[in-house]
């Protein structure tokens, strides 16, 4: 998909639904994003068409998907990319009920479970789901002009936070940690 800078392979079907709002509903369907540092198995896609648009098939600017019940999988080596991506994509992300994996070397290193996330909000990433079936919060955001970073499970009381001193980027970061 040109507007989120996803490629589509093995559709399994495809329908269109006129309520509650105008979407393509794909089923079955694997992304991967085009620089090879997200990959989408088994996903299913819903995209949001601007109902003016119809008549002009086209001109249709997609702005945002709805991806559920996928297999993510995200190699180590490829995170930096991972996250220029998340940071560089104008348009919108929601992913519900999905896995996320984690992996180095065919290894699984981090297994996240029903996760849900979106990128609404440039400035504040977020990132829920289970690991070992506990609930587990990762939070990006802006900070006065800083960037922090908490990782938090509530039911075994741990929260991590990092404080990213002012100039720091995914090259290069420096910072404080406060684990508790």
């Amino acid at each position: 998909i040109k507007s989120h800078n996803l490629d589509i392979g093995n559709i399994s079907k495809i329908s269109y639904s006129a309520f509650p709002s105008p979407r393509l509903q794909i089923k079955k369907i694997n992304l991967k994003s085009r620089d090879n540092s997200l990959i989408l198995n088994s996903a299913n896609l819903s995209i949001p068409i601007n109902p003016l648009g119809l008549y002009k098939f086209q001109e249709i600017k997609i702005k945002k998907i709805f991806i559920k019940n996928s297999n993510l999988s995200l190699e180590v080596k490829n995170f930096k990319k991972f996250l220029q991506y998340l940071k560089n994509i104008d348009n919108k992300i929601f992913i519900k009920k999905s896995n996320f994996v984690v992996f180095s070397e065919n290894k699984k290193l981090i297994v996240l479970n029903d996760v849900i996330f979106n990128n609404q909000n440039k400035k504040n990433f977020v990132f829920d789901g289970l690991i070992l079936k506990k609930k587990i919060s990762i939070n990006f955001f802006e900070y006065k002009e800083k960037n922090r970073l908490t990782i938090n499970l509530p039911q075994i009381a741990f929260k991590l936070s990092a404080l990213f001193n002012e100039g720091s980027n995914i090259e290069s970061s420096s910072g404080e940690i406060m684990a508790t």
